[in-house]
């Protein structure tokens, strides 16, 4: 590999065996990992992590520092990298976030910025002169731009021609036929995965599992994920009449053992940065069938695999369209194409190949 140069990963990372919060942790995780695994050189630079529920104050300050840190160990350990691939959170941290690529070629290094969110385009066409100005800085910065959905290759591309590359999300390990293809059993085993959070759409998750059960289906929902404590309290406090079992947070590695046999993966989320979701790849890989909100890169993600609502569907939408697809016997064929798709379109080894190609043209 010595024709790869040598990269230094800075954004949110997940520690190995740490359950992450959020898809940057869990995605860049992976990456990294199945980078090393392909022999490529890599240093973190994980951003600092804050307690979800502490205080605003604290949380500023544990990322002025922590930042102020990084930047200190990037420029200190310049001699071990030769490409900055920088996974910022963008948005008003932007502001700070800048430096990070500015250091980088003041140094003589190339820069892969990555770009996970999928409010880019949004959040630029929104936000003020300022923000348009550090993020056209940001462009002029660097070498490459990852975006995780192919709509989005055509806003950098309008911006600067040529920088943009198209890096989805990916599973680790193959995707698999569902084992309820031979055996389905008697109950319907939903699944949601992820942050728990307002506009993750749990709660419209649980309105469906309820709405099913009073409908005389033997249904359960399955909520795997962490959140604000006050937030996921109150959910299963309103959640106690309804067919809801609750795994709390479960390590990335871990998810898709903890899915296995689910039918149906619940996702209504209205996230504001919602992009490729890591949770959508890892379920459908296990041949769970995604019904799911047009937010996002859903539609794209899922094309003819699973059910699309139209954002602001309602519980009982929901409870509509699962009932449906569970009771005219499409269920398997849904299934069937989902692992299908994700052994064609969202594997480690062809999107991670994909990447190595790219930090192999950036050597100096």
């Amino acid at each position: 590999m010595s024709q790869i140069p040598r990269i230094a990963y800075c954004g949110p990372i997940a520690e190995p065996g740490r359950p992450a919060i959020g898809g940057k942790e869990a995605g860049n995780r992976s990456i990294v990992a199945r980078l090393r695994d392909k022999g490529v050189a890599v240093v973190t630079s994980p951003y600092p992590r804050t307690d979800r529920d502490g205080n605003a104050l604290i949380k500023m300050a544990v990322y002025g520092a922590g930042m102020s840190s990084l930047l200190v160990r990037l420029a200190v350990s310049s001699k071990s990298w030769d490409v900055l691939h920088f996974n910022g959170h963008f948005r008003h941290f932007i502001y700070f976030e800048w430096v990070f690529p500015v250091l980088a070629r003041l140094l003589g290094k190339r820069v892969v910025t990555h770009v996970r969110a999928g409010d880019m385009r949004t959040q630029y066409e929104r936000r003020s002169d300022l923000y348009r100005g550090m993020f056209d800085r940001f462009l002029r910065a660097s070498d490459a731009v990852a975006v995780q959905g192919l709509e989005d290759l055509d806003f950098v591309d309008r911006l600067r021609p040529g920088l943009a590359f198209y890096l989805p999300n990916f599973v680790t390990d193959p995707a698999r036929e569902n084992p309820c293809l031979d055996a389905p059993g008697e109950r319907l085993e939903l699944v949601s995965v992820g942050l728990v959070a307002p506009s993750k759409g749990v709660e419209i998750a649980i309105q469906a599992a309820r709405a099913l059960a009073k409908q005389g289906l033997s249904v359960r929902l399955t909520v795997i994920g962490g959140g604000e404590r006050g937030f996921v309290d109150t959910l299963k406090a309103v959640s106690a009449d309804a067919p809801v079992r609750w795994l709390g947070a479960v390590d990335h590695g871990a998810v898709r053992d903890a899915v296995r046999g689910s039918h149906v993966f619940v996702f209504p989320t209205a996230w504001p940065g919602e992009g490729h979701s890591n949770a959508l790849t890892e379920t459908m890989a296990e041949g769970i069938v995604p019904v799911c909100s047009d937010h996002g890169f859903n539609r794209r993600i899922v094309a003819d695999t699973g059910l699309v609502l139209l954002s602001g569907a309602s519980g009982s939408d929901y409870a509509e369209a699962i009932a449906r697809l569970w009771n005219d016997g499409s269920w398997p064929a849904y299934s069937r194409k989902c692992s299908e798709r994700v052994s064609a379109m969202y594997t480690a080894d062809a999107v991670i190949d994909k990447l190595i190609g790219l930090y192999a043209s950036l050597r100096s």
